[in-house]
Parts: structure tokens; C-alpha cells; sequence
């Protein structure tokens, strides 16, 4: 056992050393988050792929498969939605899902895309339609026939002509 004096020594020494801290490799940088999105579970690109790899699938069975793997229903839902409002994916008829491009693109910011639509929408607006053209009024025959196929307005104006032909 070493004697008092070469233990207060080393205990002494010790203090005099400047410590060196570790550089910890395994946490990120703090402000990474700041400068690029890190996708946490890229729940989009795996229901892409699903669909994909799966042509002809319908949007329950994509949920199913990728709950199984451990993905929200409701977001793998909200994303098949996402997917086909950007024209990456397509339904047809009977609800069956298909890939359109051959690689995923990730979704643009939706502000963008709404202010794009208003503008789109307020365009589209502004064009007047022309009026259609009156019905063709095809005669009948009978009085009562005439009446009742009639709107109060129409019969208003044909006891008018009627009134100004005959008098009264």
C-alpha cells in the first residue's frame, strides 16, 4: 500500500492537469436541424414505393401493409391523398392505385401550391360564360297540356299575346 505522501502526490497531479473532454461522435450537431430536414420515418416515400411495387392495390390494403410495418394509419391514409393531389400516384375507376412517375418527389410546400390554385381559381373566374339559349317551346295541341307544361311566367305572357290578338 502506498504511503500518505505519493498518494497526496498523485491526487495533487492530477488536479494540475487540465482536463480534456471527449468529443462525442455519436450525438448531431444542435443546429443541423436549422440548415436541412432530416426525415424521421419517411412515411411518404415508403407509401410510394409500396404503391409502386404494388400496381393495382386499393388505398386499404397500402394502410394495412404499412401499419403492419409499423406506420399511423391516418398518416398513410393523409399521405395516398397528398400523393395523388400532386399528380404522383393515380385511381382509377375501381379505386385501384397507380404509380405515375418512376421515382418519388418530395411533396412541395402546400402554401405555395394553394396561392398557385386562388390564382388559377380568380382566373378562371374572371371568363364570363356565355347565356344558353331559351328552350325551344314545342306547341301541343291541348289547352290543359299547354297550361300545366307551363312556368306562371310563361303563362303571364301568353294570356299578354293572347289578350293583345283578341282583344279585351
Amino acid at each position: 500500500m502506498p504511503d500518505m505522501q505519493t498518494a497526496l502526490a498523485n491526487v495533487l497531479n492530477s488536479w494540475n492537469q487540465p482536463e480534456i473532454k471527449p468529443v462525442n461522435t455519436t450525438q448531431p450537431d444542435k443546429r443541423t436541424h436549422l440548415i436541412k430536414f432530416v426525415p424521421t420515418n419517411n412515411v411518404t416515400r415508403t407509401t410510394f414505393n409500396y404503391i409502386k411495387l404494388n400496381p393495382g392495390i386499393t388505398g386499404g390494403e397500402v394502410s394495412r401493409a404499412l401499419v403492419a410495418q409499423g406506420f399511423k394509419q391516418g398518416s398513410t391514409s393523409s399521405v395516398m391523398t397528398q400523393l395523388l393531389a400532386h399528380g404522383q400516384i393515380r385511381r382509377d375507376a375501381e379505386r385501384k392505385l397507380y404509380a405515375l412517375v418512376d421515382e418519388y418527389v418530395p411533396i412541395k410546400n402546400s402554401a405555395k401550391r394553394k396561392a398557385a390554385k386562388s390564382a388559377k381559381v380568380k382566373a378562371v373566374k374572371a371568363v364570363k360564360a356565355p347565356k344558353p339559349a331559351a328552350p325551344e317551346i314545342k306547341p301541343a295541341t291541348d289547352v290543359g297540356v299547354m297550361l300545366s307544361t307551363m312556368s306562371i311566367t310563361q303563362a303571364r305572357a301568353l294570356y299578354d299575346e293572347l289578350k293583345k290578338i283578341f282583344g279585351g
